[in-house]
């Protein structure tokens, strides 16, 4: 259980201090900006009697001397990627350490491992018992690639399940959580963007990977992910809207004490896709009659067959 102490309450801007990181004070002045915004516009839309009752009196709001978290809900109209705090190089190994396992309860709260899981065991059952090997892209910690893996143990389904990820650090944390289980689930160093994806793997997903993209960047990995896969694809992630940003801010600090994960969660929100946006990448990448559906805490899941009739994705230079 995660206790917090109230009397020194975590807030979404907090005073900078010299160890503050430049992404969180960056952070800090557009919601400073944001907030002497709607000052103003209060204050212009404010009727003469309003101004007269309220004249001689401070009415600015500091955020610093706020006893509670303030949320400034920023526009989601559009895309805006920015960078993320736990992607930058060079991040403390112990800074790092304390967001994975912030993470880690976060996955474990939103449910994505059983939408994952479901079309993973219809696929192994459809096989009768044959083997069946899946492949967890970017997966960070390997939260949800060791879950899946327990799930299909807990359930006797004869599934390998590996996971890989650019993060030399996040590979090991996920060797050793296996390791203490023993899963028997392998991870491996790869650049799921640049290097050639592996082509002995029934399925390949990601999950919370994707709204790190650009759109080409998405396009190309989709496509990526249909050649290489035998027979599955599928992709978990944040649906950019009001609802999603607000459950990523709340849940975030409910679940976290790391300030990584407090600035890295709304954000990610604001670089994610809309569903019609996703529809639209999918069809891009070739992945045909793809299915989409919106699951909890306000996330989709794409999820793509191969058929016996479908043509391989990409020309043969691209492979």
């Amino acid at each position: 259980m995660v206790s917090h102490n109230f009397r020194e309450p975590i807030s979404v801007i907090a005073r900078p201090t010299r160890s503050a990181h430049p992404l969180l004070l960056q952070q800090q002045q557009l919601q400073r900006q944001r907030l002497a915004s709607a000052e103003v516009a209060m204050a212009e839309a404010a009727t003469p009697a309003e101004a007269a009752t309220t004249a001689g009196q401070s009415t600015a709001f500091s955020l610093d001397a706020a006893p509670f978290p303030v949320m400034l809900l920023p526009s989601l109209a559009q895309r805006h990627r920015q960078p993320e705090w736990m992607d930058q190089p060079g991040i403390d190994p112990l800074a790092h350490s304390q967001a994975l396992q912030g993470l880690r309860r976060i996955n474990a709260f939103s449910g994505a491992v059983g939408s994952l899981f479901a079309p993973i065991r219809s696929l192994a059952r459809e096989r009768g018992g044959q083997p069946l090997r899946v492949l967890d892209l970017a997966c960070g910690g390997g939260d949800n690639t060791t879950a899946l893996a327990e799930r299909a143990r807990r359930e006797g389904l004869d599934v390998q399940i590996d996971g890989c990820d650019l993060s030399p650090q996040a590979v090991a944390i996920a060797t050793r959580n296996a390791e203490e289980r023993a899963l028997g689930t392998r991870f491996f160093q790869a650049d799921a963007l640049n290097d050639p994806l592996p082509e002995d793997y029934d399925a390949i997903l990601c999950s919370l990977f994707l709204h790190h993209l650009d759109q080409q960047q998405a396009v190309d990995l989709l496509q990526r992910m249909g050649r290489a896969s035998r027979c599955l694809v599928l992709v978990n992630d944040l649906i950019r809207s009001p609802l999603g940003y607000g459950l990523a801010w709340a849940g975030c600090r409910l679940l976290s004490r790391s300030p990584i994960v407090h600035f890295d969660g709304p954000v990610s929100v604001q670089g994610a896709f809309q569903l019609q946006e996703v529809r639209a990448l999918a069809l891009q990448a070739g992945l045909e009659g793809a299915s989409l559906r919106r699951s909890w805490p306000e996330r989709y899941l794409l999820s793509w067959r191969r058929s016996l009739a479908s043509p391989q994705l990409g020309s043969p230079q691209q492979r």
